[in-house]
């Protein structure tokens, strides 16, 4: 076993419903008391009870730069990619991220919200009236918001690759034994992974809401992240 004081800095940058609780779980398993997560939802009350004026992602990327400042050995949780903090830190921390195909992450992301009692960013619509709403729209731009920097930036689609390139290691749900295989060769690290955070709604239930119209509405809505995911794949 390599003691966990040896082990290389390692920032995973949890993207939801890209299957991010099954690699953290495996990575926390290894890094042990050295791992460091964000807790989303305490992350919110903490900016609420100081006034909620800062965006919760500006608001995270200064809790990643105190996490990685304190030198933490493996640093997770929903954090946007910031560039400044990049910069900073980059020759000690190596960056990892999981992703999923654009449009099973969007089902899976409004199945998981619309049923889970999570009191986190809850979705109360049916998925008809959901389709035609701004928050819609934000789900199928998930990469792009994940990896722009800020919302401001997120229509600059050449940024964005610049920012994917930074990052050691990224897999994909669809290969998480290649994956897997990428973590080991890279940083010696050997993974198991185990699922965790089953969606309320079964496959089968949720085909059986999924009309041909609601799949074109969402494949629209994900249309620049599913053209993000296919060059990802296709750089290997």
């Amino acid at each position: 076993m390599i003691m966990t004081d040896k082990l290389p800095h390692i920032f995973f940058m949890h993207v939801p419903k890209c299957g991010g609780t099954t690699v953290d779980r495996a990575f926390t398993a290894v890094y042990r008391k050295n791992a460091c997560h964000l807790d989303a939802p305490a992350s919110n009350r903490a900016l609420n009870a100081m006034g909620g004026d800062q965006d919760i992602h500006a608001y995270r990327h200064v809790l990643l730069n105190y996490f990685m400042a304190c030198g933490h050995r493996y640093i997770s949780g929903h954090f946007t990619f910031n560039e400044i903090i990049h910069r900073q830190f980059h020759e000690q921390y190596r960056y990892v991220t999981l992703l999923r195909d654009p449009v099973e992450r969007f089902i899976s992301h409004y199945f998981y919200n619309r049923h889970h009692n999570l009191g986190h960013y809850p979705i109360d619509q049916q998925l008809d009236e959901f389709l035609d709403t701004p928050r819609a729209e934000q789900l199928g731009r998930f990469y792009q918001l994940f990896f722009s920097c800020s919302p401001s930036k997120i229509d600059d689609v050449a940024a964005i690759r610049n920012n994917i390139m930074k990052f050691d290691v990224i897999g994909s749900l669809e290969n998480l034994d290649g994956f897997r295989k990428n973590i080991r060769e890279k940083f010696g690290i050997g993974l198991n992974f185990r699922h965790y955070m089953k969606n309320p709604k079964s496959k089968e239930e949720q085909q059986r809401e999924l009309g041909a119209g609601h799949m074109k509405k969402i494949r629209k809505l994900c249309e620049v992240d599913c053209a993000l995911y296919e060059w990802v794949i296709s750089r290997g």
